[in-house]
């Protein structure tokens, strides 16, 4: 599924310029034009996946709150996707800051985002990892 983060319709997904289903039917028209199969059902089948946050992920969010550093949830996605992880997780996690790139109008690794998610949480870039 490389294809879809490598198009030109996924920047503009993650950078908050296309809503997902709009995206979804561009990336169908692009895969089914490049290998000459209809993708509309594959695209489905595949956004339809469960996918459940890692424990070992969330476990280390925690433990480093508890710690006292910030945790900062940054993703590359389209603006809905805090809502969507919140219907799908729940919100017992809870982030210190959340960046969703959809929302923000840039996406990592651009500098912008980056500065953009540290200055959220009151550190400077390079006081984060």
């Amino acid at each position: 599924m490389r294809a879809l983060d490598d198009s030109a319709a996924y920047d503009r997904l993650r950078t908050g310029r296309i809503e997902c289903p709009a995206y979804l039917a561009e990336v169908a028209r692009e895969l089914g034009h490049r290998y000459g199969i209809r993708m509309t059902r594959i695209l489905d089948d595949w956004y339809r996946i469960e996918r459940v946050a890692e424990a070992e992920n969330v476990a280390l969010a925690r433990a480093l709150q508890k710690a006292g550093h910030a945790v900062v949830l940054a993703s590359n996605a389209s603006a809905g996707m805090a809502d969507r992880l919140a219907e799908r997780y729940g919100t017992d996690i809870e982030w210190d800051a959340v960046m969703i790139s959809g929302t923000v109008g840039v996406a990592k690794p651009d500098p912008r985002y980056l500065r953009e998610a540290a200055s959220r949480v009151g550190f400077e870039p390079s006081a984060c990892f």
